[in-house]
Protein backbone atom coordinates (compact mmCIF):
# COMPACT_ATOMS: atom_id res chain seq x y z
CA UNK A 1 0.00 0.00 0.00
CA UNK A 2 1.62 3.33 -1.04
CA UNK A 3 1.15 6.13 1.53
CA UNK A 4 1.87 9.54 2.13
CA UNK A 5 1.96 11.90 5.18
CA UNK A 6 2.36 15.61 4.39
CA UNK A 7 2.75 18.29 7.18
CA UNK A 8 3.60 21.85 7.59
CA UNK A 9 7.60 22.23 8.69
CA UNK A 10 8.74 25.06 10.80
CA UNK A 11 9.92 27.92 9.07
CA UNK A 12 10.56 31.47 9.30
CA UNK A 13 8.90 34.34 8.02
CA UNK A 14 10.14 34.73 4.79
CA UNK A 15 7.52 36.90 2.82
CA UNK A 16 5.59 40.11 4.54
CA UNK A 17 2.29 38.44 3.66
CA UNK A 18 0.04 36.48 6.52
CA UNK A 19 -0.92 32.78 6.38
CA UNK A 20 -4.18 32.00 4.88
CA UNK A 21 -6.05 28.95 3.81
CA UNK A 22 -5.18 27.18 0.16
CA UNK A 23 -8.49 28.14 -1.75
CA UNK A 24 -7.94 25.73 -4.55
CA UNK A 25 -6.24 22.82 -5.65
CA UNK A 26 -5.89 22.17 -9.54
CA UNK A 27 -4.02 19.55 -11.32
CA UNK A 28 -2.79 20.43 -15.11
CA UNK A 29 -1.23 18.40 -17.90
CA UNK A 30 -0.01 19.13 -21.37
CA UNK A 31 -2.08 17.16 -23.13
CA UNK A 32 -0.58 15.84 -26.83
CA UNK A 33 -2.88 17.70 -28.80
CA UNK A 34 -4.49 20.21 -27.00
CA UNK A 35 -1.68 21.75 -24.81
CA UNK A 36 -1.53 22.77 -21.30
CA UNK A 37 -4.87 21.99 -19.51
CA UNK A 38 -6.47 21.94 -15.77
CA UNK A 39 -7.55 18.06 -16.00
CA UNK A 40 -9.55 18.71 -12.77
CA UNK A 41 -9.50 21.23 -9.88
CA UNK A 42 -10.93 21.24 -6.24
CA UNK A 43 -13.60 23.60 -5.88
CA UNK A 44 -14.16 23.45 -9.80
CA UNK A 45 -13.48 25.88 -12.06
CA UNK A 46 -12.56 27.97 -9.43
CA UNK A 47 -9.86 28.73 -12.05
CA UNK A 48 -11.00 29.90 -15.11
CA UNK A 49 -9.61 28.92 -18.92
CA UNK A 50 -8.83 32.46 -19.40
CA UNK A 51 -6.46 33.00 -16.28
CA UNK A 52 -5.23 29.38 -16.86
CA UNK A 53 -4.02 30.39 -20.42
CA UNK A 54 -2.61 33.66 -19.88
CA UNK A 55 -0.30 31.38 -16.84
CA UNK A 56 -0.07 28.25 -18.64
CA UNK A 57 3.23 28.68 -19.83
CA UNK A 58 4.40 29.07 -16.28
CA UNK A 59 2.30 26.11 -15.23
CA UNK A 60 3.56 23.81 -17.71
CA UNK A 61 7.29 25.74 -18.31
CA UNK A 62 10.12 24.74 -20.45
CA UNK A 63 12.83 22.28 -19.38
CA UNK A 64 14.99 24.14 -17.63
CA UNK A 65 12.35 24.86 -14.76
CA UNK A 66 11.14 21.24 -14.38
CA UNK A 67 10.94 20.40 -10.58
CA UNK A 68 11.65 23.92 -9.39
CA UNK A 69 8.90 25.68 -6.92
CA UNK A 70 7.83 27.91 -9.31
CA UNK A 71 5.03 31.31 -7.90
CA UNK A 72 2.89 32.87 -9.91
CA UNK A 73 1.41 35.74 -8.79
CA UNK A 74 -1.80 37.40 -10.24
CA UNK A 75 -4.03 40.50 -8.98
CA UNK A 76 -6.77 37.68 -6.91
CA UNK A 77 -4.82 34.90 -6.73
CA UNK A 78 -1.16 33.06 -6.09
CA UNK A 79 -0.49 30.02 -7.72
CA UNK A 80 2.31 27.75 -6.06
CA UNK A 81 3.23 24.66 -8.25
CA UNK A 82 6.55 22.08 -8.70
CA UNK A 83 6.49 21.01 -12.63
CA UNK A 84 7.12 17.54 -13.57
CA UNK A 85 8.59 15.64 -16.34
CA UNK A 86 8.59 12.02 -16.86
CA UNK A 87 10.58 10.88 -20.13
CA UNK A 88 9.28 7.56 -21.23
CA UNK A 89 8.66 6.51 -25.07
CA UNK A 90 5.27 5.19 -24.13
CA UNK A 91 4.02 8.59 -24.05
CA UNK A 92 2.58 10.90 -26.98
CA UNK A 93 5.68 13.06 -27.10
CA UNK A 94 7.84 10.95 -25.26
CA UNK A 95 7.44 12.63 -21.90
CA UNK A 96 4.84 13.50 -19.69
CA UNK A 97 4.28 16.75 -18.20
CA UNK A 98 1.77 17.92 -15.24
CA UNK A 99 2.23 20.39 -12.41
CA UNK A 100 0.06 19.98 -9.22
CA UNK A 101 -0.72 23.77 -7.74
CA UNK A 102 -1.85 25.21 -4.71
CA UNK A 103 -4.00 28.33 -5.07
CA UNK A 104 -4.71 31.07 -2.04
CA UNK A 105 -5.05 34.92 -1.93
CA UNK A 106 -2.24 37.14 -3.65
CA UNK A 107 -1.38 38.52 -0.52
CA UNK A 108 -1.23 35.50 1.61
CA UNK A 109 1.99 33.66 2.69
CA UNK A 110 2.71 30.07 1.11
CA UNK A 111 6.58 29.51 1.69
CA UNK A 112 5.11 27.29 4.31
CA UNK A 113 3.69 25.12 1.56
CA UNK A 114 6.45 24.87 -1.23
CA UNK A 115 7.71 21.18 0.71
CA UNK A 116 4.14 19.73 0.65
CA UNK A 117 3.55 20.47 -2.89
CA UNK A 118 6.69 19.08 -3.64
CA UNK A 119 6.27 16.38 -1.53
CA UNK A 120 2.32 15.63 -3.10
CA UNK A 121 3.89 16.04 -6.64
CA UNK A 122 6.63 13.16 -6.09
CA UNK A 123 4.09 11.17 -4.39
CA UNK A 124 2.10 11.57 -8.01
CA UNK A 125 4.82 11.31 -10.35
CA UNK A 126 5.41 7.83 -8.10
CA UNK A 127 2.20 6.50 -8.75
CA UNK A 128 1.99 7.14 -12.01
CA UNK A 129 5.71 5.84 -12.71
CA UNK A 130 4.06 2.70 -11.05
CA UNK A 131 0.71 2.11 -12.81
CA UNK A 132 0.04 5.42 -15.01
CA UNK A 133 -2.21 6.88 -12.15
CA UNK A 134 -2.24 9.96 -13.87
CA UNK A 135 -2.12 9.40 -17.42
CA UNK A 136 -5.08 7.09 -17.30
CA UNK A 137 -8.28 8.45 -17.73
CA UNK A 138 -10.01 5.93 -15.08
CA UNK A 139 -8.72 7.28 -12.50
CA UNK A 140 -9.25 10.62 -12.52
CA UNK A 141 -11.95 10.54 -9.99
CA UNK A 142 -9.71 9.19 -7.52
CA UNK A 143 -7.30 11.57 -8.22
CA UNK A 144 -10.13 14.66 -7.95
CA UNK A 145 -10.74 12.70 -4.31
CA UNK A 146 -7.27 13.05 -3.19
CA UNK A 147 -7.39 16.35 -3.98
CA UNK A 148 -10.06 17.51 -2.11
CA UNK A 149 -8.50 15.68 0.85
CA UNK A 150 -5.66 17.15 0.67
CA UNK A 151 -7.36 20.51 0.55
CA UNK A 152 -9.64 20.01 3.27
CA UNK A 153 -7.35 17.97 5.53
CA UNK A 154 -4.48 20.71 5.30
CA UNK A 155 -6.89 23.58 6.09
CA UNK A 156 -8.30 22.19 8.89
CA UNK A 157 -5.47 20.24 10.59
CA UNK A 158 -2.26 21.17 8.66
CA UNK A 159 -1.65 17.81 8.11
CA UNK A 160 -2.97 14.99 5.69
CA UNK A 161 -2.44 11.28 5.23
CA UNK A 162 -2.74 10.05 1.41
CA UNK A 163 -3.58 6.27 0.36
CA UNK A 164 -3.13 5.26 -2.94
CA UNK A 165 -5.35 2.57 -3.19
CA UNK A 166 -7.53 0.05 -0.41
CA UNK A 167 -5.63 -1.58 1.82
CA UNK A 168 -5.69 -5.05 1.83
CA UNK A 169 -7.93 -6.80 3.77
CA UNK A 170 -6.77 -8.83 6.71
CA UNK A 171 -7.75 -12.59 5.86
CA UNK A 172 -5.38 -12.07 2.65
CA UNK A 173 -2.21 -10.89 4.82
CA UNK A 174 -3.09 -13.40 7.66
CA UNK A 175 -3.66 -16.59 4.84
CA UNK A 176 0.26 -15.34 3.55
CA UNK A 177 1.82 -15.85 6.39
CA UNK A 178 -0.28 -19.21 7.45
CA UNK A 179 1.07 -20.14 3.95
CA UNK A 180 4.76 -19.85 4.90
CA UNK A 181 5.89 -22.92 5.86
CA UNK A 182 8.96 -25.17 5.65
CA UNK A 183 9.20 -26.52 1.68
CA UNK A 184 7.30 -23.57 0.16
CA UNK A 185 9.35 -21.01 -1.33
CA UNK A 186 8.18 -16.97 -1.83
CA UNK A 187 8.27 -17.46 -5.37
CA UNK A 188 5.78 -20.51 -5.34
CA UNK A 189 3.88 -18.57 -2.39
CA UNK A 190 3.53 -15.38 -4.97
CA UNK A 191 2.85 -17.65 -8.11
CA UNK A 192 -0.10 -19.38 -6.13
CA UNK A 193 -1.66 -16.68 -4.03
CA UNK A 194 -0.90 -13.51 -6.45
CA UNK A 195 -0.33 -11.02 -3.79
CA UNK A 196 -0.33 -7.92 -5.96
CA UNK A 197 -4.39 -8.94 -6.87
CA UNK A 198 -4.84 -8.46 -3.07
CA UNK A 199 -3.58 -5.81 -2.48
CA UNK A 200 -0.39 -6.41 -0.74
CA UNK A 201 3.30 -5.91 -1.59
CA UNK A 202 5.42 -9.13 -1.00
CA UNK A 203 8.43 -7.39 0.15
CA UNK A 204 6.91 -5.29 2.87
CA UNK A 205 4.73 -8.64 4.24
CA UNK A 206 7.92 -9.89 4.58
CA UNK A 207 9.92 -7.14 6.12
CA UNK A 208 7.81 -6.73 8.82
CA UNK A 209 7.04 -10.08 9.43
CA UNK A 210 11.00 -10.65 10.39
CA UNK A 211 11.08 -7.42 12.30
CA UNK A 212 8.28 -8.54 14.71
CA UNK A 213 8.89 -11.81 14.99
CA UNK A 214 5.66 -13.48 13.20
CA UNK A 215 8.07 -15.27 10.39
CA UNK A 216 11.84 -16.34 10.34
CA UNK A 217 14.28 -16.69 7.66
CA UNK A 218 15.38 -20.48 6.74
CA UNK A 219 18.95 -20.16 5.53
CA UNK A 220 20.73 -22.98 3.14
CA UNK A 221 23.82 -25.09 4.45
CA UNK A 222 25.71 -27.06 1.66
CA UNK A 223 27.55 -29.79 2.66
CA UNK A 224 30.00 -32.12 0.51
CA UNK A 225 28.63 -35.85 1.80
CA UNK A 226 32.04 -38.19 2.72
CA UNK A 227 32.72 -39.97 0.05
CA UNK A 228 35.57 -40.53 -2.85
CA UNK A 229 36.05 -36.84 -4.04
CA UNK A 230 37.57 -36.07 -7.68
CA UNK A 231 40.72 -33.90 -7.95
CA UNK A 232 38.76 -31.02 -9.35
CA UNK A 233 36.78 -31.12 -6.01
CA UNK A 234 39.92 -31.08 -3.55
CA UNK A 235 40.94 -28.12 -5.72
CA UNK A 236 37.90 -26.11 -5.87
CA UNK A 237 38.44 -23.59 -3.05
CA UNK A 238 34.71 -23.50 -2.14
CA UNK A 239 34.82 -26.79 -1.33
CA UNK A 240 36.14 -25.71 1.66
CA UNK A 241 33.09 -23.93 2.96
CA UNK A 242 30.65 -27.26 2.41
CA UNK A 243 30.48 -28.50 5.59
CA UNK A 244 27.30 -27.30 7.32
CA UNK A 245 28.48 -24.38 9.37
CA UNK A 246 28.25 -22.29 6.73
CA UNK A 247 25.07 -20.38 5.10
CA UNK A 248 24.50 -19.92 1.44
CA UNK A 249 24.83 -16.18 2.07
CA UNK A 250 27.96 -16.32 4.31
CA UNK A 251 29.47 -18.44 1.65
CA UNK A 252 28.53 -16.00 -1.23
CA UNK A 253 29.96 -12.47 0.93
CA UNK A 254 33.42 -14.49 1.77
CA UNK A 255 34.13 -16.04 -1.99
CA UNK A 256 32.36 -12.87 -4.01
CA UNK A 257 29.90 -15.88 -5.92
CA UNK A 258 26.32 -15.35 -6.66
CA UNK A 259 23.87 -17.86 -5.15
CA UNK A 260 23.02 -19.03 -8.12
CA UNK A 261 26.45 -19.92 -8.99
CA UNK A 262 26.85 -21.88 -5.69
CA UNK A 263 23.55 -23.43 -6.36
CA UNK A 264 24.02 -24.19 -10.14
CA UNK A 265 27.30 -26.15 -8.74
CA UNK A 266 25.34 -28.18 -5.83
CA UNK A 267 22.63 -28.58 -8.67
CA UNK A 268 25.28 -30.87 -10.42
CA UNK A 269 27.59 -32.43 -8.54
CA UNK A 270 25.96 -35.30 -6.23
CA UNK A 271 28.27 -35.38 -3.20
CA UNK A 272 26.65 -32.06 -1.98
CA UNK A 273 23.65 -31.60 -0.46
CA UNK A 274 21.51 -28.07 0.59
CA UNK A 275 20.83 -28.48 4.10
CA UNK A 276 17.83 -26.03 5.42
CA UNK A 277 17.82 -24.63 8.76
Amino acid sequence: MTKENMSFPVTKVEDTGQEGPIRCIFFSEFHPTAGPKITCQVPDNYISKDIFDNVSVYIIPKAQLQRSTITVTLKDYKILGFPIKIDNKKYARNAFYFNLCFVCDAEARTVHYEPVVKKMSDFLMALEVENCFLSASKNKTRLLEMLYQVMNDLNMHKMCTLTARQPAFLRDIYRMYASMTHGNSIRDLCQRLNPQTLRINERKLIQFGLIEGLIRRVHKYPILLPDNHSEEERNNPLYKYFTGSYSLDEICCTTGQSSAQIEDMVERDPSVVMLWK
